[in-house]
Parts: C-alpha cells; sequence; structure tokens
C-alpha cells in the first residue's frame, strides 16, 4: 500500500460515511500528470456497494517534499485550495443564486466531498468530472477560438464574483485578500537565478538579429522587481486564479446523434445518461463491442463545446485580472490564432466580464470602466511575453523531461531547458510583441 493508497483509504470511510454508503469498496488508482501538474499526485476513485450507483470522485494528495517546502509557500497553496472548495466556491454559488443566474450561465465548481489538512499528507476530494464526459484540453496543441472563448469567459465571471464578493460581505473579503497577498514562490536568490536562466535560455531561441531587440526589452521591463510589481493591483486586489492554463480547466463538448447501419459491428462510448436509460442493453460510462439488431441513434463527442470548469485553485490570490488573461493567452495561443482573434479575445473578456457584473447587480462603469481596463491592458501587456519566458517551456516540456517537486527538489529546477516546440511559438510571441510595438 503506498501513501496514498493509505491517506486515501482513511479520508474515504467518511466520505462513505456522509453519502450513506453501507459497506463500501474503494477502487482506487494512479493517473500520471505527464508534466501537468507538480504539486500532487492524482487519484481516480470508484466507491462501490451494492445495490447502489458507483461514487465517481477524483483525489489529490500532496507531494512535494519537505526540502522544497523549506524554501516555497506548499503550506499556502494547499491551504488555498481547501479555501476555494470549502468557502468560496460556496460563496459564488450563494451570490450566483442570490442574483437568479441561470443555471447554464453560472460559473460551475466541481463538487467537494472531503479534505485533510495534515502536513505533507495534504489531501482533497471531489467529484470526477472525467466520469460526467470532461477532459482536458491538449497542451501541446494551440487552443481554438471555441475553446478559447469559453476559457476566457469563464475567467471573465471568476474576476466579476470576486467583485461582487467585495460589494456583499466587504469585511470578509478584505480578512480573503489579506490572507492571500502575492507571495513569490521561493527565496529572492533563488527566483532571481531563475529568471535569469529562463532568459538565457529564452534569448538562445531566437535569431541573432531579435537578441539585441529582446534583451534591450528585458533590461527594462523584467527582473525580480519588475516580476513582482506585475502581481500587484494599484486599482484594489481581486481574486484571481493565478495559474489559468489548459491544464487546469476541464471541458465538455455536446454529443451529436450519428445513425449506425443494421447489423454493423461497432465499438462505442456513451456518456449521455437519458441515452443509457433508453437502450437499457448498453451502460455508461462503458465501451462495448455492440452488435446493432436495428437502427440506433448514437453519440459522438464532435459537438459544440457544452461546458467548461476552471480547476486547480492552489494559487488563487489577491492580484491582477489582467495577468490572468494575458498568462492564459501567452501560455495556449499561436502566431496563427493571435493573428485573427487576439483582439477579439481581449474584447471577448471585457463584454463577458461586464455583462456578468451586470447580472450580478454591480455597475461595469463603476466598479472597472472599459477606459480603466484599456490602460491597464497597455500597462500590463509585457507581462505576456516575460511570463511566456518562464512558464511556456514548463507548459511544453515532454512528460518524461518534467521536473518533480518531490525529495530534494529546489526551485531552481523548474528553469527547464526550451524545446523546439518552445521555439516556435516563442519566437511568434516575440514578433507580436515587435509588432505591437512593445519590443
Amino acid at each position: 500500500m503506498t501513501d496514498a493508497d493509505r491517506i486515501l483509504g482513511e479520508l474515504l470511510k467518511t466520505v462513505a460515511k456522509d453519502e450513506g454508503i453501507k459497506e463500501p469498496q474503494f477502487v482506487i488508482k494512479a493517473i500520471s500528470t505527464g508534466g501537468a501538474n507538480y504539486t500532487s499526485t492524482l487519484h481516480p476513485i470508484t466507491i462501490k456497494s451494492y445495490g447502489m450507483k458507483d461514487l465517481e470522485l477524483f483525489a489529490k494528495v500532496a507531494c512535494v517534499g519537505e526540502q522544497i517546502r523549506e524554501v516555497i509557500p506548499a503550506d499556502k497553496i494547499y491551504a488555498t485550495e481547501r479555501f476555494v472548495y470549502q468557502k468560496l466556491a460556496k460563496i459564488y454559488e450563494n451570490l450566483q443564486v442570490k442574483n437568479n443566474i441561470p443555471e447554464n450561465e453560472k460559473l460551475k465548481f466541481p463538487k467537494f466531498y472531503a479534505c485533510k489538512d495534515t502536513r505533507l499528507e495534504e489531501t482533497i476530494i471531489l467529484q470526477n468530472l472525467m466520469a460526467q464526459g470532461y477532459t482536458c484540453y491538449d497542451r501541446f496543441k494551440p487552443v481554438t477560438w471555441e475553446y478559447a472563448a469559453a476559457a476566457v469567459g469563464a475567467l471573465a465571471m471568476l474576476h466579476a464574483l470576486s467583485y461582487a464578493y467585495a460589494k456583499d460581505d466587504p469585511e470578509d473579503f478584505t480578512k480573503s485578500v489579506a490572507e492571500r497577498a502575492f507571495e513569490v514562490t521561493g527565496p529572492e536568490e533563488q527566483v532571481v537565478d531563475m529568471l535569469k536562466m529562463s532568459e538565457t535560455n529564452a534569448l538562445e531561441m531566437v535569431p541573432e538579429e531579435l537578441k539585441g531587440r529582446l534583451k534591450k526589452f528585458l533590461s527594462e521591463k523584467s527582473g525580480f522587481e519588475n516580476f513582482k510589481n506585475y502581481y500587484v493591483f494599484a486599482r484594489g486586489p481581486v481574486l484571481v486564479h493565478g495559474d489559468y492554463r489548459v491544464s487546469n480547466i476541464m471541458y465538455r463538448r455536446k454529443m451529436n446523434f450519428g445513425r449506425i447501419e443494421v447489423g454493423k459491428r461497432i465499438l462505442i462510448f456513451i456518456t449521455d445518461n437519458k441515452f443509457c436509460r433508453q437502450r437499457r442493453r448498453v451502460n455508461c460510462k462503458t465501451r462495448y463491442d455492440y452488435d446493432t439488431k436495428k437502427n440506433l441513434d448514437l453519440q459522438t463527442a464532435n459537438g459544440k463545446l457544452d461546458s467548461l470548469i476552471p480547476l486547480d485553485y492552489q494559487t488563487l490570490y489577491a492580484g491582477v485580472p489582467l495577468v490572468d488573461l494575458l498568462y492564459f493567452i501567452f501560455s495556449g495561443t499561436d502566431g496563427q490564432f493571435r493573428k485573427y482573434y487576439y483582439k477579439r479575445l481581449i474584447l471577448h473578456y471585457y463584454d463577458t466580464f461586464a455583462g456578468f457584473l451586470t447580472k450580478l447587480g454591480l455597475n461595469p462603469e463603476t466598479v472597472y470602466p472599459k477606459k480603466h481596463f484599456d490602460e491597464d491592458y497597455r500597462h500590463y501587456l509585457p507581462f505576456g511575453l516575460i511570463i511566456s519566458i518562464s512558464a511556456l517551456p514548463v507548459v511544453l516540456i515532454e512528460p518524461e523531461k518534467a521536473p518533480t517537486m518531490q525529495g530534494d527538489a529546489k526551485v531552481a529546477d523548474m528553469a527547464i531547458k526550451p524545446n523546439e516546440m518552445f521555439r516556435k511559438r516563442f519566437l511568434e510571441i516575440v514578433k507580436d510583441y515587435i509588432d505591437w510595438g512593445v519590443v
């Protein structure tokens, strides 16, 4: 039995009791994060009981080692995630209910079941969205407009809810943001070394004729103090995600019905509960080799995007909404996407933000007018290039080369040597910043 199995076994007994599950059987699996998650091991879980529907759960168990905890605020990271699912999600849900936000227009959170706060054993158990047909976008592929619009829309709603929280309960909001002020993840010396190493690696990725311009930009806009300042919002703190990228978002597509010819032997994967109730011979969420006796309407997962849920709130902090937005854009888009959709996506963010503020009973022109947003956009725009230097190599790293935060890992280990995929994406970013007159 692994430590994770032991930790989860103890916690799952509480979940089973709370859910009224008698004589439960726990099926605990471990899945590789493939370089998408560094602070936790991930575990799909099924609780089985005779005569009852399986309960599908998903657990995250802390894996940050003692040595690296001495230099980064890992305890705070796990505490923040517990805060989000135990308290903040409820506050945001109540605000949405209070303002009569329709169910299909709400910002969604996965259902919370249990957590453990023992140091080195921090654990959180949520509903398993994968069992409901959700998946993560491929981090190696540039996002599409459909996906980006949905993800940025959800981000705008998250930020708008922070303003609504501040208005609804200013005393509690003030306490929450005070406890989540931005902190650099590590000792200054190690962070400075990591930033310098990342910049050196990035400079090696651009052609000689662009190095001078990039060096000049970095000397003026980068550096430890500038880096910290990008995370401070002069207009007042907003609870922002802090690591909003495709690996920390799950989405689901609508299912299209297609016709299957009589007698054709097929391999199917069905996730629609209504369909499964109609076809009792087919069990939901299971693959079967099935002989059709007549024409059937079966679903294919190539329909329109149906639902999107942000996850992994360990990095939530009181900071700058535009930093979240720029981080998502430059960690997930390529030059081709930005050529056609960049300005549209920025506008879509603010329009969604302003529209959701209105639904929450707030006036966008009073809370955060478009004029201020445009001013802030110009101020924070350099951050997109700066953060791509350190974050994009992590996003695009091959699974077998992903660093670990276990054992004797160090902050400097996160300064990853860029690959060819990074070279292409980063060069496109640099060229965009030249075209925009920033570099």
